[in-house]
């Protein structure tokens, strides 16, 4: 995802998006809802996440934990590929 418009948009929180008592919030409970959410809109401006800005590279370790992964997926989608086929596979 990593080309910075993952999620919700801190700028555009207004009380109506909060459903106005539709959800069985109080107006205190909206009030401290939105305060929430102003934090942290504030925290990321202060401080954005790294992973979600454009051009972001990761560690060398993080991309060794990724290459991890993705063989340990790659292996586990032949097992289960293997399971529905009535077939048997051995560890490599």
């Amino acid at each position: 995802m990593g080309n910075g418009e993952r999620g919700s948009s801190f700028t555009k929180v207004t009380e109506d998006k909060m459903g106005n008592g539709e959800r069985g919030m109080t107006k205190e409970q909206r009030q401290e809802a939105l305060e929430i959410i102003r934090k942290g809109a504030e925290r990321l401006k202060a401080m954005p996440r790294g992973d979600v800005e454009e051009g972001f590279t990761p560690c060398a370790k993080d991309l060794e934990r990724e290459e991890r992964y993705r063989r340990r997926l790659a292996e586990e989608r032949r097992v289960y590929d293997a399971i529905r086929a009535g077939r048997k596979v051995y560890d490599e």
